[in-house]
């Protein structure tokens, strides 16, 4: 079967939200050389994201799980920054799951864990809102 492309100019988000790294820590294993690559890799991702969505607010997010590579992605979103010039970039460090609210499948995070999540995500959206 031939592949169907996805139109991005069909529906141009306000925001995109990148949640990714979670998993990534267990290659990295706080190998400089892994998580510089997992850096400039993130880097050209943000640049594919922006690439297809021009006017969004692009939100770049990790620690529910663990924030090993945090500081590895904060690199990466400044990096973008001063390559591009680009400021319509923000980071967000989720909150880590906590054993009081329980956890899910295989220490996933729980219901509690994904409401205080979405919170932090609604503040965040509203404040690049301005509301």
């Amino acid at each position: 079967p031939q592949d169907i492309l996805w139109d991005f100019t069909q529906r141009q988000p306000d925001i995109v939200v990148i949640n990714l790294g979670t998993n990534d820590s267990t290659y990295t294993k706080g190998k400089e050389d892994r998580e510089s690559l997992f850096g400039r890799e993130y880097n050209a991702f943000i640049k594919k994201v922006r690439e297809r969505n021009p006017d969004a607010t692009i939100i770049c997010s990790l620690g529910i799980m663990g924030a090993q590579l945090y500081p590895a992605l904060e690199n990466a979103v400044n990096t973008y920054i001063k390559e591009t010039g680009d400021n319509k970039i923000e980071l967000l460090k989720f909150d880590l799951q906590s054993h009081e609210d329980g956890y899910g499948a295989d220490w996933h995070p729980s219901e509690a864990t994904h409401i205080k999540a979405a919170q932090k995500l609604a503040a965040k959206i509203q404040e690049i809102a301005g509301n």
